[in-house]
């Protein structure tokens, strides 16, 4: 019966160590994955902030530009009908590339969002993979404390046998 008992207790420990390494490569996959995707969202965030800067950057060279057309115009005192005109579109694309940067900017704050989101999440999960470290390790204590107790038990039946075994010799 103790030897029952001991390869039973040695099977369970097996047992323990196989689904605590499957538990930390489960983790491990868990969190790589996570890793990837935070790196993806991050790129994406970094590649939109660089267009809404370059878009920021037309907006305030066709200013620039616009400003000096009104300055010859001015010059002219608006009788260069083509001068008008080329005023007029480059207002246009001013608010086109406006508007444009304006989306991007909008974008940018989304991802960014969604960034912050997924750190969250990302977050929670860590809290929850050291909850579940916590209860494996409260597990394994209990685990141990029985194995403990059942070695005591052995030892306890060991001498109580060997005694029996004395008192019939004697």
């Amino acid at each position: 019966r103790l030897e029952e008992q001991r390869e039973k207790d040695e099977h369970k420990d097996r047992s323990m160590e196989k689904s605590r390494e499957q538990f930390k490569e489960l983790v491990a996959e868990q969190e790589q994955a996570a890793e990837t995707a935070l790196q993806a969202k991050q790129a994406e965030v970094n590649r939109w902030s660089e267009q809404a800067e370059t878009a920021r950057e037309s907006v305030t060279e066709l200013e620039v530009a616009k400003a000096q057309l009104i300055r010859d115009l001015e010059a002219v005192r608006a009788q260069d009908t083509t001068s008008r005109l080329r005023i007029d579109k480059l207002a246009a694309e001013l608010e086109a590339t406006r508007q444009d940067a304006d989306a991007k900017h909008m974008s940018t704050v989304q991802l960014a969002s969604e960034l912050k989101e997924h750190r969250r999440d990302a977050e929670a999960q860590q809290v929850l993979r050291d909850k579940s470290g916590a209860w494996l390790g409260m597990t394994i204590l209990k685990l141990n404390a029985r194995c403990e107790h059942a070695r005591d038990a052995e030892l306890a039946l060991a001498e109580q046998l060997e005694r029996r075994q004395q008192e019939t010799e004697a």
